[in-house]
């Protein structure tokens, strides 16, 4: 989470979403400073923030969640910088519980993506965004992550430094992502990734099929994501006993 008081803004770090290029450059040319964890949600900034702070410019990326799992599944193929097996990552609890399960099943069962996919995306998808998303101001597309960006610097009255570099990119990961979905698993991701889609505007590729929405579906993404919400902000950077309990009882759930 990256704040200003010179500009008066609050940028909330969605994982996968190009957060780090973003960070960098609020830190670098527009008087950002890190607060709180790196992906802190509005709620948690609040606890801690004045009166004048919550009235701070608020703002965030989303991203195609199709994208996102593909990217997720080439993190932990790759264990991206080591995060899944460096010992101060690991004690730092920077990695959650239910990652290192999936990570692995990755590793140990050299799974495909199709694997991956079948197993650990049985329930609708819901990205961090959702424990943000009322109280932001605008919300940055990561496929027009340029144009938003300098929307976003215009709002705020700031002259643009320069276009955002790519960083942190996804390693291995060769193709769009379309390529990773296989026909056997087309189905399960129009059922639980529908609904977050909805709610911000992504559609299914038109060779996909028609999405029609699950009432039951629907309802299980606004319950996960009330569970979600509790979880994200109350236990899964605390570290204390009663936190760390919780995060190993979810990886035993997640199964």
């Amino acid at each position: 989470m990256i704040t200003s008081h010179k500009h008066g803004y609050l940028f909330i770090e969605i994982p996968l979403t190009a957060s780090w290029a973003v960070r960098h450059e609020l830190c670098k040319y527009y008087g950002g400073t890190p607060i709180l964890h790196k992906h802190a949600s509005y709620p948690e900034f609040r606890r801690i923030s004045t009166a004048d702070e919550r009235g701070y410019f608020v703002f965030a990326t989303v991203r195609n969640p199709l994208d996102v799992a593909v990217s997720r599944y080439f993190k932990l193929k790759t264990d991206h910088k080591s995060v899944f097996t460096d010992a101060e990552s690991l004690k730092a609890s920077r990695v959650d519980y239910s990652d290192l399960k999936k990570y692995r099943f990755v590793e140990e069962e050299n799974a495909t993506f199709e694997d991956y996919f079948r197993k650990y995306h049985r329930r609708p998808f819901n990205g961090m965004i959702h424990l943000s998303s009322g109280n932001t101001d605008y919300v940055m597309r990561y496929e027009r992550l340029q144009g938003d960006f300098s929307e976003v610097l215009r709002r705020l009255g700031i002259e643009q430094a320069r276009p955002v570099p790519v960083m942190n990119k996804t390693p291995s990961k060769k193709a769009q992502w379309q390529s990773y979905y296989t026909a056997s698993i087309i189905e399960q991701a129009k059922r639980n990734f529908g609904p977050f889609m909805q709610r911000w505007g992504y559609e299914f590729t038109a060779d996909w099929g028609d999405y029609s929405p699950s009432w039951i579906k629907e309802a299980e993404f606004r319950l996960l994501s009330m569970v979600a919400k509790l979880y994200l902000t109350r236990f899964r950077y605390s570290q204390g006993v009663s936190a760390k309990l919780v995060r190993l009882l979810r990886a035993f759930w997640i199964r």
